[in-house]
């Protein structure tokens, strides 16, 4: 099996977060020390785009990888040809078509969320990520101090954020700082 080198370009595409590798192909294995670059530009960006790639399923699996073993969600619609991919139609009412975090419902909540845009709209669609660090470091020392005596509880079964799934009555809760 041959892997991918290529020389990398990392653009800063947000004032906070954010940036667009050019020059990655996901669609072959990539080498050790591109997977290293990437993995850096993850930590450093939290957010990486990866323009017209067009990954077969296993290959978008294989590029999440990359960064962390995909999650097989206990909920989640799954494709027939990869269950670990999520097809997800955003016009359907699905409880994620608005602002979430990912896996609350779970401890450690995900490490990583990957998509794949198949249709984008003319308007709309968009899909907006913020850094939740970042808004802690901005946060005065005194409330930094209070929010370090809390802690929020949310709903532990993952049945209750499933697409199309009626909400039942919190039972067990899971705890995140």
């Amino acid at each position: 099996m041959t892997t991918a080198t290529t020389a990398l370009e990392i653009r800063r595409v947000g004032p906070r977060i954010g940036a667009e590798v050019i020059g990655a192909d996901l669609t072959r294995p990539v080498g050790e020390a591109t997977a290293d670059r990437l993995r850096e530009a993850f930590e450093e960006h939290k957010v990486l785009v990866f323009r017209n790639q067009h990954l077969t399923l296993d290959q978008h699996v294989e590029a999440v990888r990359i960064f962390a073993e995909p999650f097989d969600h206990p909920t989640a619609v799954k494709d027939a040809a990869n269950p670990l991919v999520y097809p997800y139609n955003v016009r359907q009412t699905g409880k994620a078509s608005q602002w979430h975090i990912g896996g609350l419902w779970r401890s450690p909540v995900l490490a990583i969320e990957s998509l794949t845009y198949e249709e984008v709209p003319e308007l709309g669609g968009h899909t907006l990520w913020a850094d939740l660090q970042a808004a802690y470091d901005d946060l005065s020392e005194p409330f930094k101090v209070l929010l370090a005596s809390v802690s929020a509880a949310y709903d532990a079964d993952p049945q209750n954020y499933a697409q199309g799934k009626k909400r039942t009555a919190v039972g067990e809760t899971v705890e995140h700082p």
